[in-house]
């Protein structure tokens, strides 16, 4: 099994990007993906639209089951990566919510 190191200062970066709105609104536009996994799978990189990155991610359901941040799954900011602690399962469908825009 891996084990995961959540460094505090992840969890207070991410929270102020998502509660807290950019007064140059450059991380403010909001956009999903949805994913069908494959057995097993445990990691998904997100795809934002070209010339942006992921701010933070809203929301993330499996099979319209809301899964918490830290708890169910890890966001990696620099990797624009989601990894799910326990594997998905063949056919999950996954959507995840999230803000993205410029630097």
């Amino acid at each position: 099994m891996t084990e995961y190191y959540i460094d505090a200062e992840d969890i207070v970066t991410d929270f102020l990007r998502c509660y807290l709105t950019d007064p140059r609104a450059r991380a403010e536009t909001l956009n999903s993906d949805s994913i069908t996994a494959t057995a097993g799978q445990t990691e998904i990189t997100l795809s934002p639209t070209s010339g942006t990155t992921v701010s933070c991610i809203t929301s993330l359901t499996v099979n319209g089951v809301a899964k918490d941040k830290w708890k169910d799954y890890y966001w990696d900011y620099q990797n624009q990566k989601v990894t799910f602690y326990t594997a998905l399962s063949l056919n999950d469908a996954v959507v995840i919510n999230y803000k993205e825009g410029s630097s």
